[in-house]
């Protein structure tokens, strides 16, 4: 339906700008700093798990939209 386009659709663009946003800050740490650093670390690793908290949401809507679909494929009806 439209609303399952525009759900996968928003959740794409989602995790793209959040990865996009995550490269951004670890250059802009990387600019800072070549050297380790623990908050530098700290900040690296927030923008990581945005990316993946963003991954696992994309995943769940994924699911939702597309198992329904699946099963019934593949149960024959």
């Amino acid at each position: 339906s439209l609303l399952e386009w525009v759900a996968i659709s928003i959740c794409i663009a989602g995790v793209c700008a959040v990865e996009i946003l995550n490269s951004a800050i670890e250059n802009l740490c990387d600019h800072i700093t070549t050297e380790r650093h623990p908050k530098i670390k700290l900040i690296k690793d927030y923008g990581a798990a945005a990316v993946l908290l963003a991954s696992c949401g994309a995943l769940i809507v994924g699911g939702i939209v597309f198992l329904p679909k699946l099963i019934t494929a593949l149960s024959g009806n």
